[in-house]
């Protein structure tokens, strides 16, 4: 797989209409051939403690939430063909959460 952030679906929201302060959500999909657990682990690592300094708001075997800084980053992962999708939600992290994606093989 690629790691460009061109191969990457992104898709930016605005949900002005939602939320009056005008505030932007941005919801990315990404591949990658790592296990589930390595995912895990390079998500707690660059958004927690050891990175950005996040902290988890809650975590699953399958989804993981930080949050700080006034906003807040969700990592939803889902098996598929050999691989694991990636599912990020975020609020206020917008470019760290591309930096992360595009960072994985």
């Amino acid at each position: 797989m690629k790691s460009h952030l061109t191969d990457f679906l992104i898709e930016e929201k605005n949900w002005d209409k939602i939320k009056p302060r005008g505030d932007r959500v941005l919801n990315l999909e990404v591949s990658t051939r790592l296990s589930q657990e390595d995912v895990i682990q390079r998500l707690r690592k660059f958004f927690g403690k050891e990175g950005l300094g996040l902290d988890i708001i809650e975590e699953a075997p399958q989804c993981v939430s930080f949050g700080g800084g006034g906003g807040h980053v969700t990592a939803t992962l889902c098996s598929e063909e050999g691989k694991i999708r990636i599912t990020l939600l975020t609020q206020e992290w917008e470019n760290q959460v591309k930096k992360f994606a595009s960072s994985l093989p």
